[in-house]
Order: C-alpha cells, then sequence, then structure tokens
C-alpha cells in the first residue's frame, strides 16, 4: 500500500468521464462524480533511507491505475471510498532531493459518486480535513516492487546528502 495526499478537485473533461466510466458498471454522467488530485510517492530520501528511482515511479504509475482507495487501513470492502482513473509521474522544476537528483513524483486522479454517505468526506477534502487519509492497494505487488526497485542508503550518507 501507498499512502496518496489528496490535493484538489478535478473539473471533468470528456476525455476524464470516460476514463471513469471504463471503470464502471453503468456509465456516469459529471453531476454523479467527485474527482480529486492525489500526491503519492516521490524520488527523494524517506524516513527509512530509501528512494524511488524515477524508472520506478513511471511503473508504479502503470500499477496504480483502476485501483481502490481505502479508509483507516480498513481492507473491508465498505471502506473502500474512491478510485484512482489516471496517473502520471511530475517532474518539479527547480527542486531537488536530498541527494540532488531533480524531483520526480507520482500523482494520480481519483474519483468517488457523491451520494449521502460520501457527502461528509468530500466536504472534508474539499476544506482540507481529509488530506492524507487514502490509501491505495497494489494487489500484493508492493513487496516484490519494493525488493526491485528501491534503493537503500546508510543513513549517514544520507545525512551527508541533505546538507549539501
Amino acid at each position: 500500500m501507498t499512502d496518496g495526499y489528496a490535493e484538489k478537485s478535478v473539473e471533468l473533461t470528456a476525455d476524464e468521464l470516460a476514463k471513469i466510466n471504463a471503470y464502471t458498471r453503468s456509465e456516469l454522467d459529471a453531476e454523479d462524480i467527485y474527482a480529486f488530485n492525489i500526491s503519492f510517492c516521490n524520488n527523494d530520501i524517506d524516513r527509512d533511507n530509501e528512494k524511488f528511482s524515477v524508472e520506478a515511479l513511471y511503473e508504479l504509475a502503470e500499477l496504480f491505475a483502476g485501483k481502490t482507495g481505502i479508509m483507516d487501513h480498513s481492507m473491508k470492502a465498505c471502506d473502500q471510498s474512491a478510485r484512482i482513473y489516471d496517473t502520471w509521474v511530475e517532474k518539479e522544476n527547480g527542486r531537488k532531493t536530498a541527494d540532488g537528483e531533480d524531483f520526480y513524483i507520482l500523482k494520480a486522479k481519483a474519483y468517488m459518486v457523491k451520494n449521502e454517505s460520501n457527502s461528509s468526506l468530500i466536504t472534508d477534502i474539499e476544506v482540507g480535513i481529509k488530506k492524507g487519509s487514502f490509501r491505495f492497494l497494489l494487489n500484493g505487488q508492493k513487496r516484490l516492487f519494493d525488493m526491485r526497485h528501491r534503493q537503500k542508503f546508510t543513513p549517514l550518507r544520507a545525512y551527508a546528502r541533505q546538507k549539501l
């Protein structure tokens, strides 16, 4: 699983609506949907002194498409609240990682159905209360992915690079 940080809502275009409807059983209209951007992982050194390569971020983007978001680490179907319908990797111009590389971040767009049970969650996302509350499942692929694509740094080297 990977954390996602909700950013801002998305105005749906016809292309985005088509991407969403590829995941639904019945066709939805823009009025039925709340869509928002999410910032996921990046290529900076994390608290475990590890990082994703830029190549790994692009591979993760492919893995996240269509995945469901859950609330409070709950694996219950009733706690599934959003689905990712689009992903991309973005370079943040002028920003560097702790070890001096260009900063890249995996981003996504997710959607929820506007209904009574989601209305308070949508409101909380819009006003910034629920920001880091989504986790997205990679169907057991994360451990294998981590072993192949995470780069390990010694704490001393990571600390030294942060001070540059």
